[in-house]
C-alpha cells in the first residue's frame, strides 16, 4: 500500500481529499460491521470529465476486502457504482480501514478509503 502511494507521488500525482470529493459519492465511507463481522456498502464513482469513463478494476489493500463494479461505463456527468465488501474477522486488530484502488480509463488510479466500525455491543440481562 505504501509503495503505491510513493509511486503516485513519484509520478507527480498525490491524491487529495478534494480529488475524492470530485470523484466519489460519498467522499469517504464508514461502515458498521454486522454481527457476523461483514461490512458492505455502495460507492458511486462520479464522472466529472467530458468523455465516457470506464471503470476497469477495483482492488482492496488487504485480503479481507472485495469489490464488485456494478456500473462500469459512466457517461459524462453520470455515476458508476461499486459494491464493497469487507470481512472484519480477517482484519488485524489495528487496521480498521481499507484503501481501494480504482483503475479507470482516466489514467492514474483513484484511491478510496472505507473505514469499518465494530457493531455496538449489546448486553443481555445476565451480563448486567
Amino acid at each position: 500500500m505504501l509503495s503505491l502511494l510513493f509511486a503516485l507521488v513519484g509520478m507527480g500525482h498525490c491524491p487529495t481529499v478534494a480529488d475524492s470529493v470530485k470523484r466519489f459519492d460519498p467522499p469517504a465511507l464508514t461502515l458498521v460491521a454486522d454481527a457476523s463481522g461483514f461490512a458492505t456498502g455502495r460507492v458511486y464513482v462520479v464522472n466529472p470529465g467530458p468523455d465516457t469513463l470506464r471503470i476497469h478494476k477495483v482492488t482492496g489493500s488487504c485480503g479481507c476486502s472485495n469489490a464488485s463494479v456494478q456500473r462500469s461505463v459512466v457517461p459524462p456527468g453520470e455515476r458508476g457504482m461499486i459494491y464493497v465488501m469487507i470481512n472484519t474477522k480477517a482484519m488485524d486488530s489495528v487496521t480498521r480501514s481499507v484503501l481501494y484502488t480504482v483503475q479507470t480509463s482516466a489514467g492514474a488510479p483513484w484511491l478510496y478509503t472505507v473505514t469499518v466500525e465494530e457493531p455496538p455491543k449489546t448486553t443481555t440481562p445476565q451480563q448486567r
